[in-house]
């Protein structure tokens, strides 16, 4: 993690992509660290695991996605289908933080308004479907349009994604943005086991001097769903379960 903070702080803040490449490849889940959640993690003796607990523990993200039994976040059968996230480190430029995918869950199609984004898959596999605008927008007040009313884009690629065993290739980690590369982005499990992945992301939502929020999207295909295609985007609400937030120990701004 040492490593990830140095890229992110270094030149004053200044971010150079390939030393953000360079830090995410280093990265293991084991670098993760310690968390608490206000959703047990684990199942309760005599209970669920899925009822908020009196008890909060800190347990290991590493142990978490490695427990040999049941749990909420590798068995879609005690529950609804989550998704789980977590904060690492966050100023005004950059955000970092991870998402926990349990079996059959998803994060709709979304955007990335004039942002820059480097994703690294750490655990599992997941299907990827990016799009861009096919106008594409340049100005805050391009982007903010687009949220408002939607508009016709070009598919990128639909492809899974899987963590790769080798944590020092550069081709584990991805990039898009600010306005081409898959700036939109469906993200779906469809395996029978946990899926995480971290995104750096610059600048945040709800930064200065735009503020975007996230926008989120339902497509009607043209024709088909492979790179190439066209699909017309409508401005929608987020219509999946609230997401559960794990809380680090150590953030990366103040954690080792």
């Amino acid at each position: 993690m040492l490593a990830l903070r140095a890229a992110l702080e270094a030149n004053s803040g200044q971010l150079c992509g390939d030393s953000i490449v360079r830090a995410l490849c280093q990265l293991t889940v084991r670098d993760l660290g310690q968390y608490i959640s206000a959703v047990p993690p684990f199942p309760q003796e005599g209970g669920s695991s899925t009822a908020p607990s009196s008890v909060v523990t800190a347990f290991s993200l590493h142990d978490l996605l490695h427990f040999p039994g049941p749990t909420i976040w590798n068995s879609s059968s005690l529950g609804k289908r989550r998704v789980g996230c977590a904060t690492l480190y966050e100023t005004d430029s950059v955000h970092v933080s991870w998402f926990l995918m349990s079996p059959g869950s998803m994060l709709p199609l979304h955007d990335h308004c004039l942002m820059v984004v480097w994703q690294r898959m750490l655990f599992g596999s997941i299907r990827v479907t990016s799009m861009d605008w096919r106008e594409k927008p340049l100005s805050a007040e391009d982007a903010i349009r687009k949220q408002r009313e939607g508009g016709e884009a070009a598919i990128v690629s639909s492809s899974v994604v899987t963590a790769q065993r080798e944590p020092c290739d550069p081709s584990s980690v991805t990039s898009f943005g600010p306005t081409e590369g898959g700036v939109l982005h469906e993200i779906v499990n469809e395996s029978d086991g946990p899926a995480l992945f971290l995104d750096v992301i610059a600048p945040p939502y709800h930064s200065p001097p735009d503020f975007f929020d996230c926008g989120y999207y339902k497509a009607s295909f043209s024709h088909s769903e492979v790179a190439g295609g066209v699909a017309h985007l409508t401005p929608c609400a987020y219509d999946c379960p609230p997401m559960v937030e794990f809380f680090p120990l150590e953030s990366l701004r103040h954690g080792a």
